[in-house]
């Protein structure tokens, strides 16, 4: 991996030899990469397509997305694929996406399952059982690639019924071919004993195996198991009434139960009886793919709407539930929660206490008032208006704060976003005096002969679970900022003075330019004004070729397709080749293909990353 790549312009000039050279037209004194042999270049490049190139890349394989034109016979998707065999020295190379495939899916009960007995939301439209055992369902497609910080690609259906006969209810949608996990939720009004839960499949693939014939995926319903759950509570205690609870499952915090909201409670050994049915079915996942622990998973309780009280996370391990499980549970772990405080304040700008709008978001790191060994959570947003006065209500507890202004501003009226930590207690019912002030944001800058180019610091997306995103565990990210090369080769970014928040900084080379993008990894924040010196973009390794998408067994050409390359860094912010050890991505290059899909794609040859 390289070290840090500081280069002044003379060792620029005399590295590159004859592949830096002005512009012929007067307007673009810019350096220009190209050759016309290899004398044109110095040690360790080759002269290739006009092109100085290096012999000694390190880009061995990228994720590339691929997105059609909108006028393209192709669907209007999003196509992904991993390129394992990249030629650090750059070469021919067609590229073919898998396709996109249509799906007929159905969610289908066991043969001699009862059907469940589901209320409408319409008291004029009746939901009606099918005669092929085929359940009313919405489905969620999630693309598995979004955990490395790709944009969500998440795929929605309902399920419509046969007109007339209602023999089956089934649903239809198009996605790019790959692996998903599929969610289908059945309404979830139901009454009587029969019920069905939420069904997550995980790992299903879709387009990529050919023992689906012609795209229809029935989806078994998983063995329904009925958890039925005791509240036992003490009469001191807020009530629970109207409080929801359900399972859910570690990974993407999906309810995998039926709910149940809490009704009036009765009465056991001098104790409130909330009694809890639960239908729970376990995730399904594919063979091979190794099983979740289901002792992760959570039994959740949430307050009704209008209660301001933390949301309750309980590990099955710790209640001794089993996926089968023949004998009511009692919960005496939760005997309480606290009740909310007012926090009152105002948001001011450092320097002058100017008073400033903006957004502020509470994420709690430790409810207080709870039982020993039970997780509360509670996160809200509120929005600040011009006079910048603060009041929200909050369960005691200690919070993470994160103060965003409206914008991020330009030069010195930047203003930087803001987290600290406060401590709510549980014993001032209305608590005073909590000042937010907001400092001038720092500014990175360099120096590149680019001119014009533009420079993006983005922040490091690391993967991080959904669930785990639901409780604050991601950190609070720098906001995204762009700006562009002056005239005078400068570029001037403010960026937000977060401890410990990392960005990844890219100078988007011009293509005609002929260089690769200069792209600096991890880039730590938090530290006051930063001045990179001068940025060298680095050498290219260029993939050209045809760009085309499996459809129906044939190659269609990408005409027009805005073609992306993303490289995989590992926990340390460095390249690394294999995607299962990559904690994050980050765009290394991107063109579009002709209107013929002939594409020429220049990746870095090298990426700079911390030391």
């Amino acid at each position: 991996m390289s070290a840090w790549h500081w280069l002044s312009w003379p060792l620029l000039l005399g590295h590159l030899g004859c592949t830096v050279a002005a512009a012929s037209s007067e307007e673009d004194a810019r350096p220009k990469n190209s050759c016309s042999s290899q004398d044109g270049c110095g040690r360790g490049e080759s002269c290739v397509g006009g092109l100085c190139q290096s012999l000694n890349g390190e880009l061995e394989s990228v994720l590339l997305t691929a997105s059609p034109a909108a006028e393209s016979p192709v669907p209007n998707l999003t196509f992904v694929m991993h390129l394992a065999d990249t030629q650090t020295t750059g070469g021919a190379k067609d590229l073919v996406w898998p396709g996109s495939a249509v799906v007929t899916g159905s969610l289908v009960l066991p043969n001699g399952h009862c059907y469940p007995e589901f209320v409408s939301d319409d008291p004029n439209r009746a939901i009606l059982p099918s005669t092929d055992g085929t359940l009313p369902v919405t489905a969620t497609f999630s693309l598995r690639q979004r955990w490395l910080g790709l944009s969500p690609q998440t795929y929605y259906a309902k399920t419509v019924a046969a007109p007339v006969t209602l023999t089956g209810y089934t649903f239809d949608l198009q996605v790019p071919s790959g692996e998903y996990d599929v969610y289908l939720v059945p309404p979830k009004r139901q009454k009587g004993a029969c019920v069905v839960p939420p069904q997550l499949f995980r790992r299903v693939p879709i387009g990529v195996e050919d023992n689906v014939p012609n795209g229809v995926y029935r989806f078994n319903l998983a063995t329904v198991a009925a958890l039925e759950l005791h509240f036992l509570w003490p009469q001191s205690s807020p009530s629970l009434i109207g409080w929801t609870a359900d399972i859910l499952e570690p990974l993407g915090g999906n309810p995998i139960s039926t709910e149940v909201v809490l009704g009036p409670p009765g009465s056991t050994r001098g104790m409130l009886d909330y009694s809890v049915p639960l239908a729970y079915s376990a995730v399904t996942e594919r063979t091979g793919a190794g099983n979740v622990d289901a002792a992760r998973e959570f039994l959740r309780l949430r307050p009704p709407s209008g209660v301001v009280a933390p949301t309750i996370y309980l590990e099955r391990s710790a209640l001794g539930l089993l996926q089968n499980q023949d004998e009511p549970v009692n919960v005496t772990i939760f005997t309480q929660y606290p009740l909310p405080v007012t926090v009152r304040g105002q948001l001011v700008t450092q320097d002058d206490r100017r008073p400033m709008a903006g957004e502020l978001t509470f994420v709690s790191q430790t409810i207080y008032g709870v039982d020993a060994g039970v997780f509360g959570f509670f996160q809200t947003t509120v929005n600040v208006g011009d006079d910048g006065v603060l009041e929200v209500p909050l369960p005691p507890g200690k919070y993470f704060v994160q103060a965003v202004p409206p914008v991020l501003g330009i030069g010195e009226e930047a203003l930087s976003a803001l987290q600290v930590e406060w401590d709510v207690p549980a014993d001032i019912p209305i608590q005073f005096g909590k000042l937010l002030e907001l400092s001038r944001a720092p500014q990175i800058t360099g120096q590149s002969r680019a001119q014009r180019a533009q420079v993006q610091a983005a922040p490091v997306k690391r993967t991080v679970r959904p669930f785990d995103e639901a409780f604050g565990v991601e950190p609070f990210s720098a906001r995204s900022i762009g700006g562009f090369v002056d005239e005078a080769g400068r570029f001037v970014l403010p960026v937000d003075d977060l401890r410990d928040a990392r960005v990844n900084l890219t100078v988007l080379a011009p293509q005609e330019l002929g260089f690769g993008w200069f792209v600096r990894t991890g880039l730590e924040l938090g530290k006051g004004d930063q001045d990179l010196g001068r940025l060298a973009l680095p050498l290219p390794a260029v993939v050209a070729g045809q760009a085309s998408v499996l459809q129906d067994g044939a190659n269609v050409a990408l005409g027009s397709a805005a073609i992306r390359a993303y490289a995989y860094l590992d926990k340390d912010y460095k390249y690394t080749r294999d995607p299962d050890a990559a904690e994050s991505i980050v765009p290394v290059a991107e063109t579009r293909a002709d209107p013929d899909g002939a594409f020429r794609l220049l990746l870095p040859s090298t990426i700079d990353a911390p030391k």
